[in-house]
């Protein structure tokens, strides 16, 4: 006996996938979005880390730009360090180390800013009230590293823990914050030092957390579930329905 189909939609499933289907595109649509800015963002940092560091001229009072490879002497000053709290290398959780860094002066003047630079990752004590020291040099260093502006800021719930107490550990790396605390002018952006700089501790910088292959495997997932929601509403939708007599089927021949 041949079945015969109907084309007759729910009305409840059709609002359901008329309200979900443009969610489930738009999320993929997003995420593919998302995908294209970290691989122009993965082709900026491969290309910037081929070139070599440029001499840092804080002197002039500009800022180069963010993923810039730059070089510069200074005198560390080690007994203000910036802890960030919540950092995590190899599956330990930790805090980055951060300390001011002072150019040295090559004409009289004003001073220039110093420098944030970020010495690496230093895992926590088993005590929440114990912060870890970095032993870092006191002596005048020379630093390579890259600016780091800091894209994937986080909201921040009390910049500075324990004001006055040294290190300082904070959420999060806001300069305009951090310059009354350290009683130094800070430039605009800080630095990351090269594994090979002086002071530098265990290296988990990473400004591509999440790369462009995870973003477009996300928009696939977004849009496989659309094609299943799609798929699913129009099986459903078709109403089986036996032949009626007239139409030449079942009769005795």
């Amino acid at each position: 006996m041949i079945r015969h189909f109907r084309f007759a939609p729910g009305l409840r499933l059709s609002l359901f996938a008329a309200l979900f289907l443009p969610v489930l595109l738009g999320l993929g649509a997003w995420q593919w979005q998302r995908a294209e800015e970290k691989a122009a963002l993965e082709a900026t940092l491969e290309a910037r880390l081929e070139r070599p560091p440029r001499p840092l001229d804080l002197e002039a009072g500009a800022t180069p730009p963010d993923l810039t490879r730059v070089r510069f002497e200074g005198r560390i000053l080690a007994d203000r360090q910036v802890l960030r709290d919540n950092r995590t290398h190899e599956g330990r959780v930790g805090y980055e180390v951060y300390a001011p860094v002072v150019p040295v002066l090559t004409i009289p003047g004003e001073p220039p800013p110093a420098v944030l630079v970020n010495f690496g990752w230093v895992e926590a004590p088993p005590r929440r009230d114990e912060l870890p020291e970095a032993d870092l040099p006191t002596t005048p260093v020379i630093i390579t590293g890259i600016v780091d502006a800091g894209r994937e800021q986080g909201p921040t719930f009390g910049e500075v823990a324990e004001a006055g107490r040294w290190p300082l550990r904070v959420q999060q790396i806001r300069i305009d914050s951090l310059q009354e605390p350290l009683g130094v002018r800070l430039q605009s952006a800080p630095v990351v030092a090269d594994p090979a700089s002086p002071g530098v501790r265990a290296y988990n910088w990473n400004p591509v957390r999440m790369g462009s292959g995870t973003h477009r495997g996300y928009a696939f997932q977004w849009w496989g579930l659309a094609l299943v929601l799609a798929a699913g509403w129009l099986f459903a939708s078709l109403e089986r329905r036996p032949p009626s007599p007239g139409d030449g089927t079942g009769r005795n021949r």
